[in-house]
């Protein structure tokens, strides 16, 4: 009966050691698995603040050439608006020698 006793103990003592090992290996898997995601969360943040970055220096580039555009844009204007023919010109340069000559 003895060694019945001791069989049993020996056998609940084999089984605590499993169910014990079983759960080290378990929560090692789990920081393995926890650990493996943290690093592909942090590998993905970096990827979309790269993305970020050149989307943002894309849409400067982009809204700095639309501003340069516009800026040529509005010089040809005036310009165009303050252009004088050479007919013009030469009547108001003989206006203003009539004036300071004093023949007009």
């Amino acid at each position: 009966m003895k060694e019945m006793i001791h069989r049993v103990i020996a056998a609940e003592e084999q089984a605590r050691q499993i169910v014990e090992q079983a759960e080290q290996q378990a929560r090692r898997i789990l920081a393995e698995a926890q650990e493996s995601a943290q690093r592909k969360r942090q590998q993905a943040l970096e990827a979309a603040r790269a993305e970020a970055r050149q989307l943002i220096e894309q849409s400067s580039q982009a809204a700095c050439q639309e501003r340069a555009r516009q800026l040529e844009q509005r010089r040809a204007e005036v310009l165009r608006a303050v252009q004088v023919d050479p007919q013009r010109m030469r009547r108001a340069a003989e206006a203003a020698l009539r004036a300071v000559l004093g023949t007009d």
